[in-house]
């Protein structure tokens, strides 16, 4: 039964995998996208073809592959007894040959794959077939998710393959001109084949190893994702209807080699949802408190436009937590820090953890900083996101003034970096392209859905994300606390109990529970 309550009848013939709850769960995720009204639609292994036919039938112009010869046989039966043209179900899948032979030449809205997630077999233990075992092959690759991925071929632009100038000297070009060449592959970007530029895609996975890595797998390649729907069965495992989608594709890129202030720059210039500005050196940057931090080479500096048009009761505490979870997921994909990690990608015994408000820490210093500002200018208002990150250690010139400026700062805030933190280098491109990905998973609502008018903007997508990380940031926060000291307030020592839905740290002081909105509010000694 599907989920709007059409019954449809396949035959199943040997090594064709029959529906099954997993079945439904997918079912019931393309159903919440609504009416196809002709949109173009890709299932991949297709199996007995329930799922395409049925999103036929939904007004999906849906083609189908699978790499089994029954299935493809058994969906273009079910096909043709529908009325739908058998043509469109083509034998193979992604990582066989050019994309045209299995999805043929279209450039779809929505391609779904219920993804192989069966374990290895223990010992000599039999299998199902040769197919189902040359699906174990490729789980043991990697995941056959990554067949798709590599089949997608999508080049996302970035700060440092753009065209830039310096915003201090509009008209002065700086080294990090791009090629010509550099330029066509952002339009590669803009319309690859096989996935159209606000395409979704949706991926149903379970919960053992290979399927806790995908979001990570590609976030690191330039792609969003949220988890839509989800069941679990008595044995604890989970499955997952994961969305994928390119993050902030419309959004403006840019990047300079020295700027007053990336947040700045854009709370003047505005932009779409998600538009950003890389530095490889900021000389005004400023934390909380307009604390100044200057960015140097050892550093990454970016920002983004969250908010550009009226005014919202936006909620900076929400976002700036958000934030902090997006860059720590970033950074435990870049270093492949996966022990302990949950189905979300955050490491519980991490060297990394947020710090409420707006920083990530290790276990000896500050990592990374975020900080939210906004303007209004009558009935309009812009609110941009800067986050910094100490890539490696910066070693300055003592006796120079902006020197000097950062030994207080650091006395006051002993930093790290993640260079000294897990002995290896993480790239600007790299992090910018991650951190943009793992961004969009929160600010950004997946393409392809329909939404009433309330739920479509960045406040309710900002609500929406909030409520479903609240436990984890303060998850988070708790780890932070194993290795360092409580906070004190009003000069005495107290113990955080909660996050609220603003985003407040509740603490109990002298017995009472007490919200607090800003950090100056709190001393956060350090051991």
């Amino acid at each position: 039964m599907t989920p709007d309550n059409q019954e449809i009848e396949a035959q199943i013939p040997p090594t064709t995998y029959p529906p099954r709850r997993d079945t439904s769960l997918l079912a019931e995720a393309i159903f919440s996208l609504g009416g196809g009204r002709g949109r173009k639609m890709l299932e991949i292994g297709c199996g007995s073809g329930v799922i395409s036919t049925w999103a036929n039938q939904r007004k999906w112009q849906c083609s189908a592959c699978d790499i089994n010869p029954y299935s493809v046989a058994a969906t273009r039966a079910l096909f043709s007894n529908h009325g739908f043209p058998p043509e469109m179900v083509r034998e193979g899948g992604p990582g066989e040959g050019a994309n045209s032979a299995w999805a043929g030449d279209e450039n779809y809205d929505l391609i779904v794959w219920n993804l192989p997630y069966m374990s290895p077999p223990e010992n000599d233990a039999e299998l199902l077939g040769p197919l189902e075992e040359s699906a174990l092959l490729d789980l043991e690759k990697g995941g056959t998710d990554s067949l798709l991925l590599n089949s997608l071929q999508i080049i996302e632009p970035n700060s440092a393959s753009i065209s830039h100038t310096n915003t201090q000297h509009p008209t002065e070009e700086v080294a990090l001109n791009i090629s010509a060449s550099a330029q066509t592959q952002q339009t590669s970007f803009m319309g690859s084949r096989l996935l159209a530029k606000d395409g979704l895609i949706l991926l149903v996975h379970s919960s053992n190893e290979n399927g806790r890595e995908i979001a990570g797998k590609w976030a690191k390649r330039g792609w969003a994702s949220k988890i839509i729907h989800s069941t679990s069965f008595a044995d604890g495992e989970e499955l997952f209807v994961l969305a994928l989608w390119r993050a902030f594709s419309e959004a403006r890129v840019e990047g300079v080699s020295s700027i007053d202030s990336t947040n700045r720059y854009l709370l003047e210039k505005g932009g779409r949802l998600g538009s950003r500005i890389c530095a490889i050196q900021q000389t005004e940057g400023r934390g909380m408190s307009n604390n100044k931090w200057e960015t140097k080479e050892g550093s990454f500096a970016c920002s983004w436009v969250l908010h550009d048009g009226m005014q919202t009761q936006f909620k900076p505490g929400q976002a700036q937590l958000l934030a902090g979870l997006a860059a720590l997921k970033a950074i435990n994909f870049l270093t492949d820090s996966k022990v302990g990690t949950d189905k979300e990608g955050i490491c519980k015994d991490a060297e990394i953890f947020q710090k409420w408000p707006n920083d990530i820490w290790s276990r000896r210093g500050k990592v990374a900083g975020i900080l939210i500002e906004g303007r209004s200018d009558g009935t309009k208002q812009t609110i941009v996101l800067g986050i910094g990150v100490n890539l490696c250690e910066i070693v300055s010139d003592p006796s120079s003034a902006s020197s000097k400026q950062n030994v207080a700062h650091e006395h006051k805030y002993p930093h790290d970096s993640l260079q000294n933190i897990f002995s290896q280098t993480v790239s600007r491109k790299e992090l910018e392209r991650t951190l943009n990905a793992t961004l969009a998973s929160y600010f950004e609502n997946p393409p392809q859905q329909i939404l009433p008018a309330e739920q479509e903007n960045i406040i309710s997508q900002t609500d929406s994300s909030y409520l479903a990380e609240k436990a984890q940031i303060f998850s988070n926060l708790t780890h932070y606390l194993h290795h360092h000291s409580k906070p004190l307030f009003s000069g005495v020592e107290v113990k955080p109990t909660d996050i609220n839905s603003e985003g407040e740290l509740v603490v109990t002081h002298k017995g009472q529970s007490v919200a607090i909105d800003s950090s100056s509010q709190l001393t956060w000694p350090h051991k």
